[in-house]
């Protein structure tokens, strides 16, 4: 049981390195310079394939769970496209959104040409 034997101060020591341990992880994925944290990204591309224009997140490396993500997202968004360049240590992933349009909003329609 929790903090049996030590009362309290056993909840006190295993508090003090949980807090050693998030403070180490924050800290080296800070590090790395990256905008997005590496267990971010993936929550962020349907978001940004169902947005209007690119979106662009930097990110240290992509997690077996992003590259997840963009796989079924490519198989459910007809139209989706997404790059990923290499720049230094870290990724840019860059997500073409299809641009959805937002409820009760009229799409986009492309501009028509004028008749001559």
């Amino acid at each position: 049981r929790l903090g049996h034997r030590g009362g309290f101060r056993g909840v006190t020591v295993l508090a003090s390195a949980c807090a050693r341990e998030a403070r180490t992880r924050i800290k080296e994925e800070l590090d790395t310079g990256a905008a997005v944290d590496s267990r971010l990204a993936d929550q962020l591309i349907l978001p940004a394939a169902l947005a209007r224009g690119t979106s662009r997140l930097l990110v240290n490396q992509l997690t077996l769970h992003t590259e997840t993500v963009l796989d079924i997202v490519s198989k459910l968004l007809p139209g989706f496209k997404h790059t990923e360049e290499q720049l230094g240590s870290l990724i840019l992933l860059e997500i073409h959104g299809i641009g959805h349009p937002v409820p009760g909003e009229e799409p986009d329609l492309p501009p028509s040409t004028p008749k001559e």
